[in-house]
């Protein structure tokens, strides 16, 4: 019985042709990712400069809110006094007095 020969041109073709496509699938989604990265830096830019603006929006908002709390508190202030003999400020209905150190209306301890 004779032997058979070996024959590599047989083998290379059964284990380079899985080989080739598999390199050619791993060329092409290298390829793919690379063309989709400057779509996904655009959203990613979008979003930052989304973010950068929202953040301006709430520091204008919460600047304004506490502009709101302080014209509030103004209101708030009894606005009719009068001078008092022992120096300080009193409401008409002498419920608050004036406090020159902290700049604020007290309430009268009774």
């Amino acid at each position: 019985m004779k032997k058979k020969p070996f024959e590599i041109q047989k083998w290379m073709w059964l284990v380079g042709v899985p080989s080739l496509i598999g390199v050619v699938i791993l060329f092409s989604r290298t390829v793919v990712t690379f063309a989709d990265m400057p779509k996904r830096v655009d959203n990613i830019e979008a979003y930052v400069e989304a973010q950068r603006r929202a953040n301006e929006i709430n520091d204008k908002a919460n600047q304004l809110m506490q502009q709101q709390i302080q014209q509030q508190g103004q209101q708030q202030q009894p606005v009719e006094w009068y001078l008092a003999d022992d120096g300080y400020y009193y409401t008409k209905d002498g419920k608050f007095w004036w406090d020159d150190r902290t700049r604020e209306w007290k309430m009268v301890k009774k």
